[in-house]
């Protein structure tokens, strides 16, 4: 790739490149490469999408042209890479597909970083660390309103992430009923 691709951020802070801009990098570098994707419906119900990238089409070409399978060309692909899903809405269809080809690009470096998620991967994975985060300090400000004792409540603030305001206030409430508690 000869250029970084344009990128949005998206929950966390991270880049993000949509496929439609790398799409349009790959066919500006490689105007002879060629893009193909395929679907399978798994027993399970599932739809998995293959999708695979050459850089230039000409060895696709030329290996169609001596065994006469499509299917068999796909092997000399430069990039393959799948998708896999059940489709919950009509959208879900087009989105494996996407989910695919952009993973095949991000393997020929058209990405913002290294990742080669999804914008929903990447989106999923910020929300679930987002409520593992919440959960943790849930349970951490049910474990200091559980203190019974100052020595508790110290050996909790040892072992307990500090700089998030909610588990400091908790301490702290905590501790200010102890001490009213001890007086």
């Amino acid at each position: 790739m000869s250029r970084q691709v344009d990128t949005i951020k998206i929950t966390g802070g991270s880049e993000y490149a949509k496929v439609a801009e790398r799409l349009k990098l790959f066919r500006e570098d490689r105007p002879n490469g060629k893009i193909e994707s395929d679907k399978h419906i798994n027993e399970d119900g599932s739809y998995e999408f293959t999708a695979w990238v050459w850089k230039d089409k000409t060895e696709y070409l030329e290996v169609l042209k001596s065994i006469g399978s499509a299917k068999e060309a796909r092997g000399s692909a430069d990039a393959t890479a799948n998708a896999k899903g059940f489709l919950k809405s009509n959208k879900d269809y087009e989105k494996l597909e996407t989910i695919a080809i952009g993973r095949a690009l991000a393997f020929l470096g058209y990405a913002a970083s290294g990742d080669v998620a999804s914008y929903e991967e990447m989106e999923e994975f910020y929300k679930k660390k987002e409520e593992e985060k919440q959960q943790y300090i849930l349970d951490q400000i049910a474990a200091f309103e559980q203190a019974k004792t100052m020595e508790e409540l110290r050996e909790l603030w040892s072992a307990t992430n500090k700089a998030i305001p909610e588990i400091y206030n908790a301490k702290e409430s905590r501790k200010a009923f102890l001490e009213l508690k001890d007086d």
